[in-house]
């Protein structure tokens, strides 16, 4: 009996802090189960999306950037043509010369894409995605996605050129 008036008097005096790490616990729990589930993919700017507007030149520090950015050769070593406008071109030889799981490049309306990353992670499971690699996947991620918001933002980050 003692025990327990002991544990409730602690209990009591502390909840504060017990709450706080229970909270705790479950943010990271939840964050950690959100985190788990996105892609591992490697960012590249953004340089062919116009600006609405200029950017004052009050929000811009150091040197100017060059005005012509180097391209980042993608997976594979094969970097492309590129445009006037620094978009980096590839043709269907391009993309059917990574046709395979561990190299995984497709063609989807008119972009080309490298999807060796996104393969094991697909909900649809790696055999849609490995079947799309190397060739113009459009009709397939129509035909499964549609228009359909996740997808189209996921397929995004995944983009590296536009297709010739």
């Amino acid at each position: 009996m003692l025990s327990c008036r002991f544990k409730m008097q602690y209990m009591q005096t502390h909840k504060g802090l017990i709450g706080m790490a229970v909270l705790t616990v479950f943010l990271m729990g939840a964050g950690s189960i959100v985190y788990m589930g996105r892609p591992v993919m490697k960012i590249v700017p953004i340089t062919d999306v116009p600006l609405e507007q200029p950017i004052p030149s009050t929000f811009i520090s150091g040197p100017a950037p060059s005005p012509t950015p180097t391209p980042v050769s993608p997976q594979g070593g094969q970097s492309g043509s590129t445009s006037g406008n620094g978009a980096t071109m590839y043709t269907m030889a391009d993309v059917r010369a990574h046709a395979t799981q561990s190299n995984c490049w497709s063609a989807v309306g008119g972009n080309v894409y490298d999807l060796t990353t996104w393969v094991s992670r697909h909900p649809g499971g790696e055999a849609v995605i490995v079947a799309m690699c190397g060739v113009d996947g459009t009709s397939a991620y129509n035909g499964q996605h549609g228009s359909s918001r996740r997808p189209l933002s996921m397929l995004a980050l995944l983009k590296i050129g536009t297709l010739q």
